[in-house]
């Protein structure tokens, strides 16, 4: 959610209590396992994955 929001790693971090290194890392590793290459792809996924009354 927090990539959702437009966060930047290191905003990510932060909030998480995590290396800016960690966030990409998984960041990476969610690319991989969604095989997408971009953070919006993300986004779009995230969305889509929501119920429909979580949504807005």
């Amino acid at each position: 959610m927090l990539v959702a929001n437009g966060d930047c790693d290191e905003e990510i971090a932060r909030a998480l209590g995590i290396s800016g290194y960690t966030v990409r890392e998984h960041i990476r590793r969610t690319f991989a396992k969604l095989g997408v290459s971009r953070r919006t792809a993300i986004v779009s996924y995230v969305l889509r994955s929501l119920k429909p009354d979580m949504r807005s």
